[in-house]
């Protein structure tokens, strides 16, 4: 009994202690989490809701969630700022946070994020585990993934892509649609329309060079409105057409805010604009001071696809001409221009078809590509070997593919040599000549006599001074005279330094014996369509006539040993085609057609004679 009157007592001595409320505890937690300061709160909010990285450039970012879709922004970014005021407004019982708080909070998450693996973002196109990406830029952060089977469009990726303010959206693409459809809208000489095409396209494969597309031609033959719909399709931009930057550091932004970096209205480009070009082509780096009070030093690299229009040919640089394609327009007859308007809203209602024609197209190359092996490759062996795989996904034009470029390849020299004072000098002392060797004042001296023999302008920068500016001087046209078959050799003897030029057997004597351009005589009229393409007045007027379309053996073998990509097999099943296909091929400089048919004649020739004895 003594036990339990014990126990009795503890019991009323429980009872008669004060039991806190469960509302109370709650409370004594929430006072203690509100001890621990908003800044570090929202840190650790962050932390579990976003991710934080570096993109290997010294910038920090953040990829977090916003109304239901994942987005990427600089850590120090107003839309980022935003995010973390939300949080910060939850957090502190729905009352704004002070702008001091998330000061600290963006400088403390910079420091986390340093911390974190690095992740490249790339710009407009990118690639990621073999699959080719393209970012639509619109509200959701959608993205188009390509690979060899098939393209879809993607939400809620891992970070791929920057996003910047001069950015515009990109329509969706509908599956099924027409590449081709774009020549409605833009006027493009039709020996040029598949080798543009094939840029346009390629424009959408990251990580490789891409040709600079130079437009050129008369006032009102619509440069810029066809520079600015390849924007359009390629990277659509609030500012589709950019002025000439006005010293290194402004063009190194354009650049790495740009992917598709179109220039109008250009009149010639001083060197430093056209080396940073060439660099922007190739991936090399282009470095700049961030501040002109310390030695910290920015390094920018990107890959570009480049546009350059004016009136004339902008590019001078021989480095510049041979990574470029030219694409000259001829000023709109009566009758042909349509409202400017109406033209912008047909567009805009065929690019989805055109975009969609795009993928369908790089699906077909991503499965050819691995197939293509090619020889001799160009300078841009890249942009070539795809520009093949393309081509053959368009319905099988490698071969007509590389044939085109190799046709402007040849333009691109004629261009240099006329735009070169030296190099046409050197051309007009080797015409009918074989070697030429002496000192380089003997050279000097001779070309001078050449320059106002053929009235060259020489008052200019192209033009050497001196005898060392000019050995300076050939090595910068070499490769274009090398591509003509003019060499140039250094050698030494007798105390001095003799320069050697020889003219080799497989030299461009289009331009060896000619500096004109050919014009249509009287009885050769010609008319022009509505696309600006040459057309005969009348039956007679087709002077390509079948015997004239049959090359010589000899033309042959020199077409072969000039071509600079030649496949070892081709696509084209030629014993398949009629006769009159094959006729067709060999007018247009088909190598393999005209050996057909110069078979086929050899055996008509000999069936005749046998009929005949």
């Amino acid at each position: 009994m003594r036990i339990n009157n014990e126990l009795i007592g503890d019991l009323q001595s429980m009872e008669d202690a004060t039991i806190p409320k469960r509302s109370e505890c709650v409370s004594e937690i929430v006072d203690d989490d509100k001890k621990r300061k908003l800044p570090t709160r929202i840190v650790e909010e962050v932390q579990e809701n976003a991710l934080l990285f570096t993109d290997g450039k010294e910038k920090t970012y953040a990829q977090f969630e916003v109304s239901g879709h994942k987005e990427t922004w600089p850590i120090n970014s107003n839309r980022f700022k935003g995010w973390l005021y939300k949080i910060g407004k939850n957090l502190n019982n729905n009352d704004i946070p002070a702008s001091e708080n998330i000061t600290t909070v963006v400088k403390y998450l910079e420091a986390l994020a340093y911390e974190e693996p690095e992740i490249e973002l790339y710009n407009r196109v990118a690639q990621s585990e073999n699959d080719f990406w393209y970012d639509l830029a619109n509200e959701t952060w959608q993205g188009v993934r390509i690979n060899s089977e098939q393209w879809v469009i993607e939400d809620n990726f891992h970070p791929l892509f920057t996003r910047l303010t001069h950015q515009k959206k990109q329509v969706n693409p509908i599956r099924g649609g027409d590449v081709w459809d774009l020549f409605e809208f833009i006027k493009v000489p039709e020996n040029k329309k598949l080798l543009i095409v094939v840029y346009i396209i390629s424009c959408c494969i990251p990580d490789i060079p891409h040709p600079v597309i130079i437009i050129f031609g008369p006032a009102g033959s619509g440069k810029s409105m066809t520079m600015e719909f390849v924007r359009e399709i390629i990277d659509p931009s609030q500012a589709p057409r950019l002025k000439m930057p006005k010293g290194d550091r402004e063009i190194v932004q354009v650049f790495d805010h740009h992917y598709a970096t179109y220039f109008d209205n250009l009149d010639g480009l001083p060197n430093w604009f056209s080396d940073i070009v060439c660099r922007a082509v190739t991936g090399e780096g282009s470095e700049y001071r961030a501040l002109y009070s310390n030695d910290e030093a920015i390094i920018r690299r990107y890959r570009r696809c480049v546009g350059l229009n004016g009136i004339n040919v902008a590019a001078t640089q021989v480095d510049l001409l041979d990574r470029s394609i030219l694409m000259e327009l001829e000023k709109f007859g009566e009758g042909i221009r349509v409202e400017e308007e109406k033209l912008r809203r047909n567009f805009e209602l065929a690019k989805p078809g055109i975009l969609g024609g795009i993928f369908d197209t790089l699906v077909k190359a991503k499965s050819i590509y691995p197939s293509v092996e090619m020889e001799n490759l160009p300078r841009m062996a890249d942009f070539a070997k795809w520009g093949y795989a393309i081509a053959e996904a368009l319905g099988g034009h490698g071969d007509e593919f590389l044939r085109s470029y190799l046709e402007d390849e040849n333009e691109r020299v004629h261009e240099t040599i006329y735009q070169n004072a030296l190099a046409t000098a050197i051309v007009a002392l080797m015409k009918g000549e074989k070697i030429w060797r002496g000192t380089a004042v003997d050279l000097l001296e001779e070309l001078e006599t050449v320059a106002t023999k053929e009235k060259i302008q020489t008052e200019n920068n192209f033009w050497p001074k001196n005898p060392a500016w000019l050995s300076r001087k050939l090595n910068d046209i070499q490769p274009i005279l090398e591509h003509l078959g003019i060499s140039i050799d250094k050698s030494r003897g007798s105390g001095q330094r003799y320069l050697t030029i020889k003219v080799g057997e497989n030299a461009d004597h289009s331009v060896m014996l000619s500096q004109k351009v050919h014009e249509p005589s009287e009885d050769e009229t010609i008319n022009k369509d509505m696309t600006g393409n040459l057309t005969p007045s009348d039956s007679k007027s087709d002077s390509k006539t079948k015997d004239q379309c049959i090359l010589s053996e000899l033309d042959c073998n020199d077409r072969k040993d000039r071509k600079n990509c030649n496949l070892k097999s081709s696509p084209i099943s030629y014993d398949k085609l009629s006769e009159e296909e094959l006729w067709n091929k060999s007018c247009h400089k088909d190598v393999k057609a005209n050996k057909i048919l110069q078979t086929i004649l050899k055996k008509n020739s000999l069936a005749e004679n046998r009929v005949s004895k």
